[in-house]
């Protein structure tokens, strides 16, 4: 005999329990230039707006910077080392 199936929406408390859950992963592409200490200060309040704006835990907010070479980057077809 089979079994009906009623699918229902995971609490918050399941989704959390469920490989990190609501975990919010950012991704910043930066120009390349910008100090350790600029990045530490741009991570520091990157979290805490995250953490103020979703609820989440300062543990659960994964940032990821990516620095871009000004030759990998364009704006209207011309590359910004060229600006």
């Amino acid at each position: 005999m089979a079994r009906n199936y009623i699918p229902t929406v995971p609490t918050r408390e399941e989704l959390n329990s469920i490989d990190g859950g609501l975990m919010p992963i950012i991704n910043v592409n930066l120009i390349e230039g910008r100090t350790v200490d600029q990045k530490r200060k741009l991570v520091t309040e990157m979290t805490q707006a995250v953490v103020n704006s979703l609820g989440v835990k300062p543990e659960d907010v994964r940032i990821i910077l990516s620095d871009m070479a000004k030759h990998d980057y364009a704006v209207a077809g011309t590359l910004f080392i060229d600006r």
